[in-house]
């Protein structure tokens, strides 16, 4: 495997209760540093919205957004800084219930040809404003 530091933040929507929380609709700005620590090839470099259900019964998910970030040969020591935008879909909300929970992910996969990926994973909560 790939030695590489990822640096992932996501700006926009709120912070609440630790959560990056983001309205259906919105958009995820993210800045993405990588530093690799030796010289290899990668297929490419992609930031995803994901979601995925846990808990009881059969897991289900989707990418709903992805975006192309780098690809070819990354240098040690050299770092790639990249913004992107992501946007959230209408549904599915984030939702923790007591059988099954809907969780969302940003996800930085670095794709390196005939080895295990390097990946990054950032939570965050898709619901809507409470009406006041």
């Amino acid at each position: 495997m790939a030695d590489i530091d990822i640096e992932l933040t996501l700006k926009g929507g709120e912070v609440t209760g630790g959560w990056r929380r983001y309205e259906p609709g919105s958009t995820v700005h993210g800045w993405l540093r990588l530093t690799p620590r030796e010289d290899f090839n990668c297929n490419r470099v992609l930031a995803r919205l994901e979601w995925h259900t846990e808990g009881r019964g059969d897991r289900d998910g989707d990418c709903v957004a992805e975006v192309g970030l780098a690809e070819g040969d990354l240098t040690a020591n050299s770092s790639v800084i990249q913004d992107f935008n992501l946007t959230v879909p209408s549904e599915p909300w984030s939702y923790a219930g007591h059988y099954i929970n809907i969780i969302w992910e940003v996800i930085v996969v670095v794709d390196i040809p005939l080895s295990r990926d390097v990946i990054r994973k950032e939570p965050i909560v898709v619901v809507p404003r409470r009406a006041r």
